[in-house]
């Protein structure tokens, strides 16, 4: 129990760090998205400098195919709906660009909405731990070493070494004493590693 409870931060923070990677992938490809947009833009303007009708005053040789070609008009004509099809198919991109940049935008919110509310989690479950902690050396102080030690024998390592960091050295020492060779030695040794918090040489 104590080991899953252990293991249940470490799952937290690792849920965490996936979320902000995926926030920084979304933007990525909104960046992306971006870029392609502006692009597009710049074949929007179409059905310039053609006209319903054929341009007049033209001197012939300076129209499309020249005098020879009789049917030059045809041929604007044709080259303008080809212009306004592609203008359309630009209008388009540009609706579902638009589509998918308000789309990305609301996934990045909830992203933002589910980091914060893990945080909070986090935390919550971190004062949790601290004050079982707090009360487990409230415990260990008020009864005899000999029956803490005995409590200590059915806990992990590293729960015990976090009581231990709020208890006075005197009484830490009266526990390890009723504790067999090597846990009290391993225990020893994982106080030594971490920095005291509270813990009293009294």
């Amino acid at each position: 129990m104590a080991t899953w409870k252990r293991n249940r931060f470490f799952y937290f923070f690792v849920i965490l760090q996936t979320l902000l990677l995926l926030i920084l992938v979304v933007r990525m490809g909104f960046s992306a998205l971006t870029l392609w947009e502006k692009q597009g833009k710049n074949a929007a303007t179409v059905r310039q400098r053609v006209g319903a009708d054929p341009p007049r005053n033209v001197p012939a040789a300076s129209l499309p195919g020249g005098a020879a070609d009789p049917n030059w008009f045809q041929t604007l004509q044709e080259k303008a709906a080809a212009l306004e099809h592609r203008r359309l198919q630009v209008e388009q991109k540009e609706k579902d660009l638009l589509r998918i940049q308000l789309e990305i935008d609301g996934k990045i919110n909830q992203c933002n909405q589910w980091q914060g509310q893990l945080i909070k989690i986090v935390a919550e479950a971190k004062a949790v731990q601290d004050k079982k902690i707090q009360h487990l050396s409230e415990i260990f102080c008020a009864m005899p070493p000999e029956k803490a030690a005995k409590m200590v024998e059915k806990m992990d390592d590293r729960t015990v070494t976090e009581v231990f960091q709020s208890m006075r050295s005197k009484e830490v020492g009266g526990i390890l004493s009723q504790l067999e060779p090597a846990r009290a030695a391993r225990l020893s040794a994982g106080l030594s590693a971490l920095a005291p918090r509270s813990l009293s040489r009294d």
